[in-house]
């Protein structure tokens, strides 16, 4: 009966582990598939930018998501319009965003926040 309860414990707790561990955390997703992508490859993943800004030699497209996100979707449509206002820090002007900063026409750097592109 001992052996029976234990087997019978050991298999659940293995459902449950299994069902709630992560495959890529939402550092690896975006490093491998934003890193160093070009525009058109950032475009065709994540639809045109919210708002544009240049930034000396860089340029950096946010997408400013009204709920959180998964990258499975195709074409993500909780994007809102955003207003063109240059400067300010983009944590404090958008509760989810995703920043995407481009030199040379290649991805250089990436930030988010509120948004979870991790794989299940």
């Amino acid at each position: 009966m001992k052996t029976k309860s234990l087997l019978l414990f050991c298999v659940i707790a293995v459902t449950f582990i299994s069902c709630s561990a992560t495959k890529y955390s939402h550092t690896e997703v975006m490093d491998a598939q934003v890193l160093n992508q070009t525009k058109y490859g950032i475009l065709s993943q994540f639809g045109n930018p919210s708002q544009t800004r240049g930034l000396d030699s860089n340029e950096v497209w946010i997408y400013n998501y009204g709920q959180a996100v998964k990258m499975r979707e195709k074409r993500l449509s909780s994007q809102e319009a955003m207003s063109s206002s240059g400067g300010g820090s983009l944590s404090s002007s958008y509760e989810r965003y995703l920043a995407v900063t481009f030199r040379n026409g290649r991805v250089i750097k990436w930030e988010t926040k509120g948004v979870d592109f991790s794989v299940k």
